[in-house]
Parts: C-alpha cells; structure tokens; sequence
C-alpha cells in the first residue's frame, strides 16, 4: 500500500517536471531548463515592476496595505 502511494507520486512528480515517466530523474537537463527560464522570468517580471514603479503606474507594497 505504502509503496504504490510513493510509486504514484514519484510517477506524478516526474511528469509535472516534464521529465519522460520511465526517466530515473538522472537526467536533469529538463528541470535545470525550466530554472533558467524561471530566472529569466523573474528578472523580467521584477525589471517590468521596477519600470511600472518608476512611473507611478503601481504603487509600492507595504505590509499593511
């Protein structure tokens, strides 16, 4: 019981990384693509904000807001 709870969420892990089902996850360069992708979206996301805040389109988080 307890070893086809970890087979399906290996199973589930491993396609949700785009990572081909029957890979030992030895194989990483899907998932190191998706984390420089990632960081260039965050630098984007990050450079889009910094833009918008310079010119008074949002407005600077506060906790409290």
């Amino acid at each position: 019981m307890e070893e086809t709870k970890i087979k399906e969420m290996e199973m589930r892990a491993k396609s949700s990384a785009n990572l081909p089902v029957e890979d030992s996850g030895h194989e990483q360069t899907n998932t190191i693509d998706l984390h420089i992708q990632n960081k260039r979206n965050n630098r984007r996301f990050l450079a889009n904000r910094v833009k918008r805040l310079e010119e008074g389109k949002i407005k600077e988080a506060t906790r409290n807001s």
